[in-house]
């Protein structure tokens, strides 16, 4: 996931500054679409919520790797290797999406 907000500072190019912070982007969702500010969401909330729009492109400075694991002595297990399978799959098409 990626931070909505930043320790003392606004992301360059904000010309604010922080004034209150959440717990989780439910959160900063819910005062965004309240009329109570600016937040940094991640970029698949927009596609959810056709009330908000982005206003800078996409903060290269705020992207991060996801990565999904599972034991050593798990990962053979069939339950396991179907899940994984699905997940690629879902998260693949989750950023085929993003990036259109």
């Amino acid at each position: 996931m990626w931070p909505f907000a930043l320790p003392n500072r606004c992301p360059s190019g904000w010309g604010g500054r922080q004034v209150g912070r959440v717990d989780g982007f439910d959160h900063a969702l819910a005062m965004v679409r309240a009329g109570l500010g600016l937040a940094l969401l991640p970029t698949f909330v927009e596609p959810m919520h056709q009330d908000i729009e982005p206003l800078t492109p996409t903060l290269p400075e705020l992207t991060t790797l996801l990565w999904v694991l599972t034991h050593r002595d798990l990962c053979n297990a069939m339950r396991i290797r179907v899940l994984m399978q699905a997940l690629a799959a879902a998260l693949g098409r989750q950023l085929d999406s993003l990036d259109h």
